[in-house]
């Protein structure tokens, strides 16, 4: 028995420890019987076996972009196509600190020329120095896909070691921790962002969680520089989880303070949580110090409330299933359907059984209901108070909108308003869920000698494996829709002489469709995306970068000069209309503007994923228009390229 075990029967009881907001405290005795520090956190058997089924569990969720992670896979998520642009990042970790054209925290790679500062940008820089062996070792590329192949199972790996141990710490016996870990680690509020990574690396929000409820346990300095480096790395690699980690601190701060026992423990820890919050700010200065710098300047706060009405979650899609569920022959017969939800467009990850299915609801339901059983009510209500921030800025139900909602509130402090996708909360809401699902679980199947113990283990195994069943129908993780390789044309760009990074006699490269002109693009995200992977390979200066809805400097004047007034003419002519001849000299004035700019190559990418413009319910034939003109323009050559399923590329050399 490890010392989790000895912690069991308090929460099981309800019986918390006072300074603890969710469970029971660390007690470490049992029956008169101090354990012995050290060989009581030592793993029995059955502790191997159930880090054995989690290392299992997260190889199936992750373990299909190790199968072919010499190339560039696209998870079947939502918006899949930001899996492009990570290895650009690890491209740039290893390129930064000797770059003439940037340092660590500014690019001209992208943006180009003026370049932009990564402050605001999602650059993981974790994760970029533990992708720096692979690039060391293997040959490029496809160094880089092998990289995020690795990481996406070391982020689900450790994540259900993580919750797991989270649960643990929280008083949970095995069959509870190991169901908590096994819906953090295949919940829809993770797997719907398979394709970022800066959202995808829950494993650092659940070290912030384990080393902050250590610390706030037991105090001490060690733990206290403990939680402030977990803080560090957190910010260093998701400044979007930081901010869920803040919010979580926020509700249990309110959850505390209300009780006295509580305030006195708030007390009692300030003067370390000062040295926590030192080092955090240490690691993380010149960070700080970016990201400051770049506020004045950046659109992020704009654009973020913009959009942040459209990304609201209706509550109804919690718990209604649609026809891509899987389960839905079955729920259909319980539940009307729905119409997929705005989160369910880019891939089957986000259906009802992922967010909430039947089996969850159940177990949600005992641990409301069960007498004595605070730890589960606790949780529930952290649940619901992350989530009432997870809807939006409007509670939606049904489609119709009813009540303004706390994150409109966040909205209108101007740092909170960089945070512009509400939904990414769904996670944690999730993982407040599974612990009172939990605890209910543990009490169910827990008690010794109880009457119809062998029913209630029964019923118990079959609330757990229907809640694991509705969301892990996705696993293994299908993450080849579609598998891209890397064209050796592309590759070879970066070889060429003059250096491309060289000002003076490098060029930069174009990648159309571009609809960067203010104040916003609308279709550019995805070419983006895939500009910065294929920037990954040729190295060179390209014109995106990771925000291409946001009007950047230089743009506007840009927007002006003969190139760019042509590309925009093939986006904004009506659907049926055809790309007129270039007008006289207007073919020289835009040889001109690329020399200029010192394009010396044009890549226009076509791609089944992103599908044309509509207007009025027609499409609008720009890339078509988009190859007339380049070709009007007389290039040096042109080149088809195939980089894999509905996936093509004209490289275009001038």
């Amino acid at each position: 028995m490890d010392a989790a075990d000895h912690r069991h029967d308090d929460a099981a009881h309800g019986h918390d420890h006072p300074a603890t907001p969710l469970a029971a405290g660390g007690a470490h005795h049992h029956a008169g019987v101090t354990a012995v520090p050290g060989l009581a956190d030592l793993p029995e058997r059955g502790g191997l076996l159930a880090l054995l089924l989690l290392l299992v569990a997260a190889t199936l969720v992750s373990g299909g972009f190790l199968l072919h992670a010499r190339e560039l896979h696209l998870p079947a998520c939502s918006e899949p196509w930001d899996a492009a642009i990570y290895p650009w990042n690890f491209l740039w970790a290893k390129e930064a600190l000797g770059a003439p054209d940037g340092w660590l925290l500014f690019t001209r790679r992208f943006y180009w020329p003026e370049g932009e500062g990564l402050g605001l940008y999602t650059p993981t820089w974790v994760y970029a120095v533990l992708s720096l062996p692979f690039q060391w070792l293997l040959p490029e590329p496809a160094s880089r896909h092998v990289a995020v192949a690795f990481l996406l199972w070391l982020s689900s790996a450790a994540t259900a070691l993580l919750a797991y141990r989270l649960a643990r710490d929280l008083g949970l016996r095995r069959a509870g921790a190991l169901l908590v870990a096994l819906l953090a680690l295949t919940a829809s509020g993770r797997l719907m962002n398979a394709a970022r990574l800066n959202l995808f690396c829950t494993e650092f929000l659940l070290l912030w969680m384990v080393a902050g409820l250590a610390w706030w346990r037991r105090g001490g300095a060690a733990r206290a520089a403990g939680f402030g480096a977990a803080s560090a790395l957190l910010f260093l690699q998701s400044q979007p989880l930081l901010f869920q980690a803040a919010l979580l601190g926020g509700v249990l701060l309110i959850a505390t303070a209300v009780r006295r026992d509580g305030r006195a423990q708030l007390v009692a820890r300030a003067r370390s949580l000062l040295g926590a919050v030192a080092v955090a700010l240490l690691l993380t200065g010149p960070f700080l110090v970016e990201l400051l710098r770049e506020l004045p300047n950046s659109p992020a706060l704009s654009q973020a409330l913009e959009y942040t009405p459209f990304l609201s979650l209706d509550v109804v899609d919690l718990v209604r299933p649609n026809g891509a569920d899987r389960f839905a022959p079955v729920l259909r017969e319980l539940l009307p359907e729905r119409p997929i939800s705005f989160f369910e467009q880019g891939g089957p990850l986000g259906t009802v059984s992922h967010f909430l299915g039947l089996g969850w609801l159940a177990l949600l339901v005992l641990a409301l209901a069960w007498p004595r059983l605070r730890a589960a009510r606790r949780a529930l209500l952290l649940a619901l108070a992350l989530l009432a921030l997870a809807v939006g800025p409007y509670l939606h139900v049904g489609g119709e909108p009813l009540l303004p909602m706390p994150w409109l509130a966040l909205q209108q402090v101007p740092l909170l308003a960089i945070e512009k996708s509400p939904t990414r909360l769904i996670w944690l809401v999730q993982l407040a869920a599974a612990l009172a699902a939990a605890f209910a679980l543990d009490r169910l199947i827990g008690e010794k000698g109880a009457r119809g113990r062998p029913l209630r283990i029964a019923l118990g195994a079959l609330l757990a494996g229907a809640t694991l069943a509705e969301q892990g129908e996705t696993v293994p993780l299908r993450s080849v829709e579609p598998r891209l390789a890397i064209p050796t044309e592309i590759a070879a760009l970066a070889r060429e002489l003059p250096p491309p990074l060289d000002p003076a006699g490098g060029f930069a490269v174009l990648d159309l469709p571009y609809d960067g002109v203010p104040p916003h693009g609308t279709t550019a995200h995805g070419t983006n995306a895939f500009a910065m992977a294929l920037g990954a390979a040729h190295e060179r200066p390209f014109f995106f970068g990771l925000y291409p809805r946001a009007a950047r400097l230089g743009e506007a004047e840009r927007a002006k000069r003969p190139l760019f007034r042509a590309l925009e003419r093939c986006r904004t002519l009506p659907a049926d209309a055809t790309l007129p001849p270039l007008a006289p000299g207007e073919a020289e004035a835009i040889r001109a503007d690329l020399a200029d700019l010192s394009i010396g190559a044009v890549l226009l990418h076509d791609f089944a994923v992103l599908p044309e413009r509509q207007v009025d319910g027609r499409p609008v034939p720009e890339r078509a228009r988009l190859r007339e003109l380049l070709r009007a323009l007389q290039p040096a050559s042109e080149t088809a390229l195939s980089l894999g399923k509905d996936y093509a590329i004209t490289l275009f050399r001038f």
